[in-house]
């Protein structure tokens, strides 16, 4: 008997390194170490297509990247301003690592709801 059901998508998780705390802290300069603590704490997961192999994923989250990095930006600073100018996928490189997880359980039986 399956309790649970794997939904169609890749979990990737989006984990803040060093030069993201830095900006953090450099536009609003306060405790770092508060910071860091909830930087790690609040690690975003971004469900994204199921894909054949490590390099097909590699490509989309290429593709969607620049979305991703000012999505995380966003989620501290709305003030564009103070958004980095460069957010290649080189830069986003530098700025996070990620996490794949390619089986994904829905363990509710209620519809998702997406606002």
């Amino acid at each position: 008997m399956e309790r649970f059901k794997t939904i169609n998508r890749t979990a990737v998780v989006i984990i803040p390194r060093k030069p993201f705390w830095d900006w953090v802290n450099d536009a609003e300069p306060s405790s770092e170490s508060e910071l860091t603590s909830k930087i790690k704490e609040d690690e975003t997961v971004y469900l994204l297509p199921e894909f054949d192999d490590e390099d097909e994923l590699e490509r989309h989250l290429q593709k969607i990247s620049k979305e991703i990095f000012e999505n995380e930006l966003m989620a501290w600073y709305t003030d564009e301003s103070l958004w980095p100018p460069d957010r290649s996928w080189k830069t986003f490189k530098e700025w996070f690592d990620y996490k794949v997880h390619e089986i994904v359980f829905d363990i509710l039986r209620e519809e998702i709801e997406k606002e």
